[in-house]
């Protein structure tokens, strides 16, 4: 059955994360957006690309090199991601509550291994929570394929 939870590394050790209605709704009320559009935000999948000339390129035109008169392929570059250091802290620590870590210690978790540090040290993990609360967890699949095979 899904319950869109996971076991992941963070901060001192592995936790239970888990994005129930509840925890998409304080996380929609703190980011002033839905769940989908965070998950954008958050991706590690580039949002565009643009060329060192400074001009950018549909998605038709991404599969193409931009080729100089000398032959030369310049390299594109990919823009950044467009979420805040506040969501990536939000999102980690409503998934900690969710996942049944008490409220106070999911904040301290994040102040600590959180706020001041890289901010893609835990976009990551933030991405991976919105993808298993939208998605699913890749062990659900699993399950499910067992389920079907098993006679019963």
């Amino acid at each position: 059955m899904r319950d869109a939870s996971t076991i992941l590394p963070f901060a001192d050790g592995e936790y239970q994360f888990r994005m129930g209605w509840g925890e998409l709704g304080q996380l929609q009320e703190a980011c002033d957006v839905g769940p989908y559009v965070l998950e954008e935000r958050l991706s590690l999948l580039p949002r565009a690309v643009r060329w060192v000339d400074g001009s950018f390129l549909g998605q038709e035109d991404q599969a193409r090199a931009l080729v100089d008169l000398d032959g030369a392929i310049d390299p594109p570059q990919f823009l950044p991601p467009k979420c805040t250091a506040a969501e990536i802290g939000e999102v980690i620590r409503c998934a900690l509550v969710g996942g049944g870590l008490d409220p106070v210690k999911a904040l301290k978790l994040v102040r600590e291994h959180v706020h001041g540090k890289p901010i893609e040290r835990n976009r990551p993990l933030a991405w991976t929570l919105m993808r298993v609360a939208l998605y699913g967890a890749p062990e659900e699949e699993l399950e499910k394929k067992a389920e079907a095979a098993s006679p019963n």
